[in-house]
């Protein structure tokens, strides 16, 4: 049905959170792609370490070269119809049972299934304003007219689900150099189909703890540095999934203290 490609740069640690997650909510069998670079020789270990835990089967690890190249490769590779992108600081937090929602995209209407949204999200984190919640009918809205904010915003890389072909026709448009310029790429480029769909609640969040890029301003909580999360990491310790999973988020980038576990 549909393969995941995961991008990340210097987060080992909450890297394996996320593979953790996809093993415990979002375990199909479908194919992983994690696109990966780092910066040093610690987080090199970090990734190797995170690699020999192989969490979940058919996980493929891609040492990114050239990203614009790399990604045009991985994506024409792909032989199923549809693809999920992540980022390493999102986590599958609810289990994603129902494969109906994502066969929405059989209808030319539906742009994208979001797993990020539901109908507990009227928040939106990077602009920090409170959005409402548009009419949503067979689980679909008019994102142009909805209730703007995240739900107004359909090409994100956060747990959004497209169809492959739609993301090749862009990528051969567009260069790009990173995950943020891929995603206003997309964005430029945004199909012409009326509606979004999601689940009834929310199944991934972001958890905007730190920053690896300086392109865009992004706001987070700054609760954890990079070289911390992964210093922790090669000394045994994990991000801990108990009060993750059992968040009340209103917002598909929401602030968790992470706690840890060592193994």
């Amino acid at each position: 049905m549909l393969e995941i490609v995961i991008f990340s740069k210097d987060r080992p640690c909450q890297l394996d959170l996320l593979l953790r997650s996809i093993r415990d909510h979002f375990n199909y069998g479908f194919k992983i792609h994690i696109l990966y670079k780092y910066t040093n020789e610690e987080y090199m270990k970090g990734y190797n370490l995170l690699e020999s835990f192989n969490y979940v089967s058919n996980t493929n690890f891609v040492l990114e070269n050239l990203f614009y190249e790399d990604v045009v490769s991985i994506v024409g590779s792909i032989p199923e119809r549809y693809i999920c992108f992540l980022v390493d600081d999102d986590v599958i937090f609810r289990a994603i049972n129902d494969l109906s929602v994502i066969k929405l995209l059989e209808d030319p209407n539906v742009l994208t299934v979001s797993t990020r949204l539901g109908l507990n999200t009227n928040h939106c984190y990077p602009v920090n304003i409170t959005t409402g919640i548009p009419t949503i009918v067979n689980n679909c809205w008019c994102w142009r007219s909805g209730a703007g904010g995240d739900w107004s915003y359909p090409m994100s890389l956060d747990g959004n689900i497209f169809r492959k072909e739609e993301i090749v026709q862009i990528l051969n448009k567009e260069r790009f150099n990173g995950p943020n310029e891929l995603e206003g790429k997309l964005c430029n480029e945004t199909p012409n189909r009326a509606l979004m769909a999601c689940y009834p609640e929310s199944k991934t969040i972001n958890i905007p703890a730190n920053k690896t890029q300086s392109v865009l301003p992004n706001r987070c909580a700054d609760s954890f540095s990079i070289k911390e999360l992964n210093d922790l990491y090669l000394n045994g310790y994990k991000i801990k999934t108990d009060n993750i999973y059992t968040c009340n988020n209103n917002s598909p980038h929401y602030e968790i203290t992470y706690e840890f576990t060592r193994e």
